[in-house]
């Protein structure tokens, strides 16, 4: 660590008494009236300084320290963007199926394209009279060679896909992840379905994340619930196609576990 130094000024008075002045600037001045000339020598100040190599050391440290934490705090960040997302879509959607199923004066409007029998132009007039009347919706897309399904985009820049069948509701984070779709990352399924189908997928709203309810894990060979979300072939999120990952995040409380098969 290298040593700061002021300038110690030795001048003689007009009655040639000595006075010592400590200065701490770079301008020198003098008691003296006669404009006598000044003895200069450097005395050495009790207060250090860094260094520019050990400031660069420092600096170098931070750097690093910033780099091994950065990725991490992305991630969460990017964790809590999509959680936020989700639990919108949920809520949001939720209540726009209660209050059209209110004014339908049943569920049974969301069956009126049941067993494919709906094409793109079809559906987006079902989705328009019904659905789309309660939800905050910027544009319907359907599909070019009319075989069905409709692509939707709401005003908060996420946007969700039915197929003709209906009962999928296929949501994404935005319009990058239905280019780049990655299942439990930024694309999840949702289940659009009458109250009374007999399959305990639709609960009593007609909108839920996709999946059985509680209790059913055994269908997939797993006595843990939570373990059949995991890994039920061909439904469990650490599967493909990761239907499950939806009705895990919820099953856990709206969050992404540690354990949660796919990285942000």
């Amino acid at each position: 660590m290298k040593k700061a130094f002021t300038l110690a000024v030795r001048s003689k008075s007009c009655n040639n008494k000595e006075i010592l002045h400590i200065q701490r600037s770079r301008d020198i001045a003098s008691d003296c009236a006669d404009g006598q000339g000044f003895a200069l020598k450097r005395v050495q100040d009790d207060k250090a300084a860094f260094t520019l190599a050990e400031l660069l050391i420092v600096l170098g440290i931070i750097g690093i320290i910033a780099a091994l934490t950065m990725p991490s705090l992305m991630a969460n960040h990017r964790k809590q963007v999509v959680l936020n997302k989700l639990k919108k879509f949920y809520s949001v959607t939720t209540q726009a199926v209660i209050k059209t199923t209110e004014q339908e004066g049943s569920d049974s409007w969301i069956t009126e394209c049941d067993q494919l029998s709906c094409t793109s132009p079809d559906l987006k007039d079902w989705y328009n009279r019904t659905l789309g009347k309660n939800l905050n919706t910027l544009k319907v897309q359907t599909y070019t060679d009319n075989s069905g399904g409709i692509l939707v985009y709401l005003n908060d820049g996420t946007l969700f896909q039915i197929p003709s069948y209906i009962n999928e509701v296929i949501f994404y984070t935005d319009a990058n992840a239905y280019k780049n779709p990655k299942f439990g990352v930024n694309m999840f399924y949702f289940y659009l379905g009458a109250v009374n189908n007999g399959w305990n997928w639709s609960y009593a709203n007609g909108f839920e994340t996709y999946g059985p309810g509680d209790g059913y894990g055994s269908w997939y060979g797993y006595d843990d619930y939570r373990e059949a979300l995991f890994h039920s072939k061909g439904f469990g999120c650490a599967e493909e196609p990761g239907w499950g990952c939806t009705r895990l995040i919820q099953y856990d409380g709206w969050r992404i576990a540690d354990d949660y098969p796919h990285r942000f």
